[in-house]
Parts: C-alpha cells; structure tokens; sequence
C-alpha cells in the first residue's frame, strides 16, 4: 500500500494457527473529532476530512492481500 493517509505495512503473514497479521508504522495522533475541534474546522473542511478518510479505507481495503477469516 502506498496512500498519504495510510500507515505503511512493514509485514505481513499468518500466525502458525493461519490467522492472518499486519505489522505497521506507529503513527502518534488524535481523534479525528479532536482534530477537527482543535482546528475549528467548518462543516465543509471536516467532510473534506472525512472524505479523505473514506478515500484511505478504500484504498486498503482494494490492496489488501488476505482473506479475512
């Protein structure tokens, strides 16, 4: 996966009973909310937010490579 708004994967595999894991970065931050209270976002900046969000979602869930069980 390669997304600005995805924290980046170092691992991947299965456990030895087969269920599947993701290592990734650590990414210190805040509730979205939180941010978007701090920053005093209008109603449009935070479904922008949240459109960028949803976009991140899709982006993962497209490049996933497992079957969750």
């Amino acid at each position: 996966m390669d997304h600005p708004h995805v924290a980046r994967v170092i691992d991947a595999g299965a456990t030895e009973a087969g269920r599947p894991y993701f290592v990734m970065e650590y990414v210190a931050g805040e509730p979205i909310t939180a941010f978007a209270d701090r920053q005093k976002l209008t109603l449009r900046q935070r479904l922008e937010l949240f459109m960028q969000a949803c976009d991140a979602v899709q982006h993962a869930h497209q490049k996933r490579s497992f079957t969750a069980i």
